[in-house]
């Protein structure tokens, strides 16, 4: 998490780690604001985990994309993907976000 963090510039106005509860465990957001549209997505992540037993199946309903590496995670967000990552750091996945309009 902190490789990601650091090469992707937290000090920028657009950029967004957002901190949500998913069944009790803490998961990150990860994106930027001009290219995600973080209410629309956070809603939609919470949909699905009411509907998921777990974490892992979590990911696995919102992506084909889970458990990548640092350097695919980076490249997506900023290629405008929605990136969701555990708090542990364990666990990912890369979101088509829900776009601004």
């Amino acid at each position: 998490m902190k490789n990601i963090v650091k090469e992707l510039n937290p000090n920028h106005d657009d950029f967004f780690i957002e901190e949500e509860l998913v069944d009790k465990t803490a998961i990150y957001l990860i994106g930027f604001n001009t290219l995600v549209d973080l209410t629309k997505s956070k809603s939609y992540v919470q949909q699905m985990a009411d509907s998921s037993t777990s974490l892992k199946a979590l990911l696995t309903n919102l992506s084909d994309r889970i458990n990548v590496d640092t350097e695919q995670i980076i490249t997506a967000v900023l290629e405008g993907k929605l990136v969701i990552v555990s708090k542990d750091g364990d666990e990912n996945a890369l979101i088509d976000p829900i776009a601004l309009l």
